[in-house]
């Protein structure tokens, strides 16, 4: 009996990890929900602690947990790289696409590709990463991605082009045990605690239009650095060592110990990340324009649903 994961139980831990919803880890993956639950089950008997707490109605990571998942994340993405890599130094398949998803936004809002092709009758294999928006646009500039759906840029790399996809208003992330009103959020309603935040470097766009609605309020958080993983961050918030603001698709994968919340009108609607699809002009793989179609037809579908969803809390 091996000593370490398979493969697949680390590509399983991480789908549920991000997920929070064993349903949608599932359909993620293409697996039905036994099969990823016995993976699950598998793995946590083979590091010899509990991952997941899970119950009718939530999931989420242990302490141990979150720390598998961070390693998990690592020790894939080094093998899809190896990978790339060595593909890169042969011949490559024409049916092969390397895609990439900023980790800001909840993956469940994409679809399989894959099987998304296979509807317009084009087979391919997609190989996807998770990474920040910085680091997939230098991937798309270097060549080792053929395309990447990132938070918007002010300004692209030469030889880069952009489609705009949609849009997402920003929730504030809170501790359970915090106290707050009941309606919708102004500013002045967050108390005095730390904001977990980004560099600049790694979404300039939206940290300059924070920043602009932040003076326009005449809020003064006061920042510290956000965990690189989400798991972490949700922990502190938890823990009562911060808050953060995030895309409101995340909101649909709640966690024990957090709580999301609504900005007032105004704030919802200044306070967005703005999201785009970035390739190569000079990338001449057949099936990127089918890829992009895709990622064009969902766009809608996901503004209408985040309107609706407004609309109604």
């Amino acid at each position: 009996m091996s000593h370490y994961p398979s493969t697949r139980q680390l590509e399983c831990l991480v789908a549920v990890a991000d997920t929070l919803n064993f349903r949608r880890a599932a359909a993620r993956l293409n697996l039905s929900q036994p099969p990823l639950s016995r993976h699950i089950k598998a793995l946590e008997y083979l590091v010899g602690v509990q991952l997941f707490i899970r119950d009718t109605h939530s999931v989420h990571l242990t302490e141990a947990g979150t720390v598998l998942a961070q390693r998990a994340r690592k020790i894939l993405a080094d093998m899809h790289q190896g990978v790339l890599d060595t593909r890169n130094a042969g011949d490559r398949p024409t049916g092969l696409i390397k895609l990439g998803i900023t980790r800001v936004l909840n993956p469940s809002l994409f679809p399989n590709i894959e099987q998304a092709l296979l509807a317009h009758r084009i087979e391919a294999t997609v190989y996807e990463t998770h990474d920040t928006s910085r680091r997939l646009t230098e991937q798309v500039v270097s060549g080792r991605l053929d395309m990447a759906v990132v938070a918007a840029q002010p300004k692209l790399p030469s030889g880069i082009r952009a489609k705009a996809l949609f849009s997402e208003s920003l929730l504030a992330v809170v501790s359970s045990n915090m106290k707050l009103p009941e309606d919708r959020l102004s500013f002045q309603d967050i108390p005095d605690a730390p904001l977990f935040w980004f560099k600049r470097q790694d979404n300039p766009l939206l940290y300059d239009l924070a920043e602009h609605v932040f003076q326009e309020h005449a809020f003064q958080p006061q920042f510290r650095l956000k965990p690189n993983y989400r798991e972490a961050l949700y922990a502190k918030i938890a823990a009562g060592e911060g808050l953060a603001f995030l895309p409101n698709s995340l909101a649909s994968a709640p966690r024990s110990g957090i709580v999301f919340r609504q900005f007032n009108r105004v704030i919802e609607s200044e306070l967005k990340l703005s999201v785009e699809l970035i390739r190569r002009t000079d990338n001449a793989h057949v099936h990127l324009d089918a890829c992009e179609d895709i990622f064009s037809s969902i766009a809608p579908k996901l503004t209408a649903y985040q309107e609706l969803k407004r609309g109604v809390t």
